[in-house]
């Protein structure tokens, strides 16, 4: 996925993570067990949230795609990845002054958002409710940038963050 000239292997890649990622969802815990799932995901983390902060932003779609394909797998799964990579991602926004950057890290968060949305039916509670202040700061930051693009993924960010219960009070 990080080098690859072929979107086919590509898009096979990503699937294989998907699976391996669900499969080890449905993993029974014990309680002398260890969670795969957890160290799987710790790997993929380790492997993937360095580009997530390089300046260059070379690395940071693929890296984003094997993140989003492990995260994709389960609510598990999704709650592991959103709370390592979210504070990354705000905190990489607001590193950034280009609007071009912040619209490729905002674009990333809105996938991780989708994601989320994914599980609301099966959470009890909002896994995005501790990051509400800084995603609606990032989103209204956006939506008022003088970029066109910016804004147009801010919408996008703002009407899937409507969905999310316990963020759609603050946006009131």
């Amino acid at each position: 996925v990080f080098q690859t000239a072929s979107d086919k292997v590509e898009s096979e890649g990503l699937a294989a993570l998907h699976a391996l990622s669900a499969s080890l969802s449905r993993s029974v815990l014990g309680p002398d067990s260890e969670d795969l799932l957890d160290i799987f995901l710790t790997n993929i983390l380790k492997d993937c949230k360095h580009h997530l902060c390089e300046p260059d932003m070379k690395l940071v779609w693929p890296s984003a795609k094997l993140l989003q394909a492990a995260a994709a797998a389960s609510s598990r799964a999704c709650r592991k990845v959103t709370a390592n990579v979210l504070p990354l991602l705000l905190e990489q926004y607001n590193q950034h002054a280009q609007s071009s950057h912040r619209r490729t890290i905002l674009e990333m968060t809105l996938g991780f958002l989708k994601l989320q949305s994914k599980w609301l039916h099966e959470e009890d509670e909002n896994g995005l409710v501790s990051f509400k202040d800084p995603l609606c700061s990032m989103v209204f930051s956006a939506v008022t940038d003088p970029s066109t693009q910016l804004q147009q993924v801010a919408v996008k960010a703002l009407t899937v963050l409507g969905t999310h219960q316990g963020i759609t009070m603050l946006l009131l």
